[in-house]
């Protein structure tokens, strides 16, 4: 699995995630303990310094916090 930041800025990000870590639209995105957060909206796409990836979400839960931290 892989471990990223989920951000509220216009739409859910799920950010930090590694280069390469291949995962596709659709992923499942859940909290530690299984609680559902959403899906991949689209491939994660490498950040500024190109060692961390960020993808949209899509089909939210009600996320009411700002910062979550997620495994995939």
């Amino acid at each position: 699995g892989h471990a990223g930041l989920l951000e509220r800025g216009a739409a859910w990000q799920l950010t930090g995630l590694p280069a390469d870590c291949a995962l596709g639209p659709g992923t499942p995105v859940t909290a530690p303990g299984g609680y559902w957060l959403g899906t991949l909206a689209e491939a994660p796409a490498p950040e500024g310094g190109g060692l961390t990836a960020r993808a949209a979400l899509t089909d939210t839960a009600a996320l009411d916090s700002t910062v979550f931290f997620v495994k995939l």
